[in-house]
């Protein structure tokens, strides 16, 4: 009988791996298809890349999900990141360009009279979270922590590494809280750590498909943190929407030395 430490030393090793096989060629299919995007630097780089994230979990999940090793509620986990990485990849394919954050496309919806695909998003990410609130009989603090999540990682996700080192931070935090759920974590990690370096040097952009995908990993996992954690996490990441509304956090990172550090390791 295999123990429960080899098992999630299996899956984070599978992660790893299928993802050091896999992504090479993923990025090359991304840029001959030509789904590029210009980053930060106008640099014409896949954009799309985060999509790699939902493929290789369902990927590592599917020997365990046909051995029906997977509890009910962990179907509707993988069925959760599916949707949600669904709703990034329609906004990385037909994503408005002018109104950025949640109030610029609220305030361009209204004075425009159309909605733009951020709206089509925020509006599908609550109710894919609603979803799982409700099938999972908790309340709208956990509601509130899985959409803030989301749309954190989106946020972060400006700047090479920033998106994937937020991932990080909150996966290590669920690793206290979420021993149900060590088997998410480690198939995530492992892909992270393969694709980091990527991220890192700018050679691909993780896109909304990948910052939905592993904002939503980084809320469901975080669901069995005890409540006073669970309500800490909301302030926090509901204060950063409100101050993210208001001011450029590249500005404000290249004012603090220990911030621009952080921001810059591991880039080259």
């Amino acid at each position: 009988m295999i123990s429960e430490n080899s098992k999630y030393l299996i899956l984070f090793s599978g992660g790893y791996l299928a993802a050091r096989l896999f992504l090479p060629s993923f990025f090359l299919i991304l840029s001959e298809f030509g789904a590029l995007k210009k980053n930060w630097q106008g640099v014409f780089i896949p954009g799309m890349a985060g999509l790699a994230f939902p493929l290789i979990i369902g990927m590592v999940s599917m020997p365990i999900l046909i051995l029906g090793l997977l509890e009910p509620s962990e179907y509707v986990f993988l069925l959760a990141i599916l949707l949600i990485s669904l709703l990034g990849l329609l906004d990385d394919f037909l994503g408005d360009t002018g109104p950025k954050g949640l109030k610029g496309h609220f305030t361009y919806s209204w004075q425009q009279r159309r909605l733009t695909t951020g709206i089509i998003k925020a509006i599908g990410t609550g109710m894919v979270a609603l979803g799982i609130v409700f099938y999972l009989k908790l309340g709208v603090l956990e509601w509130l922590l899985l959409t803030l999540a989301v749309n954190t990682i989106n946020l972060l996700d400006l700047r090479p590494g920033r998106a994937i080192k937020g991932t990080g931070l909150l996966l290590v935090l669920a690793l206290f809280f979420s021993l149900q759920n060590y088997w998410l974590i480690c198939i995530t990690s492992g892909i992270l750590i393969a694709y980091a370096r990527y991220d890192l040097h700018g050679l691909v952009m993780l896109g909304d498909t990948g910052s939905n995908a592993l904002g939503m990993i980084t809320g469901l996992v975080l669901l069995q943190a005890p409540y006073l954690i669970k309500v800490l996490l909301v302030i926090f990441l509901s204060i950063f929407h409100v101050l993210a509304e208001k001011y450029s956090f590249s500005v404000i990172i290249e004012r603090y030395t220990l911030l621009r550090r952080i921001d810059q390791w591991g880039q080259r």
